[in-house]
């Protein structure tokens, strides 16, 4: 995740667990609501 204050801070990873059944909804169609996320949040995430 990079910092919203200091965009050349150093990245870290963030892990966050999410039970099997609840998956496709994180994930959304197509990864649509993952990439949603990941722009609002101006992260990349591995999925």
């Amino acid at each position: 995740m990079r910092s919203p204050v200091n965009k050349d801070a150093q990245e870290e990873s963030v892990t966050i667990a999410v039970a099997d059944e609840h998956m496709g909804a994180v994930i959304g169609r197509g990864g649509r609501i993952i990439n949603e996320i990941s722009k609002a949040l101006d992260i990349l995430a591995d999925h």
